[in-house]
């Protein structure tokens, strides 16, 4: 025969673990420290997070920013007063004026061009093709050391980055 004060110890034991579960993901209260993502981590340390489509995450606030543009599209590069999809070409030792044409495209975008630092970019502005497509024009001034080759052209507003890959070539 079991002795009540024993089966009431063993009842309470039982009922003080009610509602514990073993899988940590479900029902977790939300984190309390002071920020960084999670826990008990310091703030600013990067906590990682596994999730799958559709999934519910719960305790942990994840914000995913829009763009600050969003529309910035470099689609047509040239030289003088022609764009080609192609890109275009500039000289060693020459200041050439380079156009690009897309969707979003101003002159309040920083330009830069990949490779070494032999290509000095100047006058940047605002311009429209005669169909109304925005654009964005700059004088290049290469240097007549300036490595051969192809080059990007990287157009940044903000956040948003839009690039011409390998649309202006370096020639003798």
């Amino acid at each position: 025969m079991v002795r009540p004060a024993i089966l009431s110890l063993v009842l309470a034991s039982l009922l003080g673990c009610a509602g514990v579960s073993s899988d940590s993901n479900k029902n977790s209260p939300p984190p309390t420290s002071g920020g960084g993502g999670g826990g008990g981590s310091s703030p600013g340390q990067a906590t990682v997070i596994s999730t799958q489509a559709g999934a519910r995450i719960q305790g942990v606030d994840i914000t995913v920013p829009a763009p600050s543009n969003g529309n910035a599209n470099a689609e047509l590069l040239g030289t003088g007063d022609t764009a080609s999809n192609t890109g275009s070409t500039i000289r060693r030792g020459a200041t050439t004026r380079v156009i690009l044409f897309g969707s979003g495209l101003t002159g309040s975008m920083q330009v830069r061009v990949s490779g070494p630092p032999d290509i000095t970019v100047t006058d940047v502005q605002s311009i429209r093709s005669t169909n109304g497509t925005e654009g964005i024009a700059f004088n290049a001034a290469v240097s007549s050391d300036a490595g051969l080759g192809a080059r990007s052209v990287y157009l940044q507003s903000g956040s948003d980055i839009t690039v011409f890959a390998g649309g202006l070539e370096v020639v003798q």
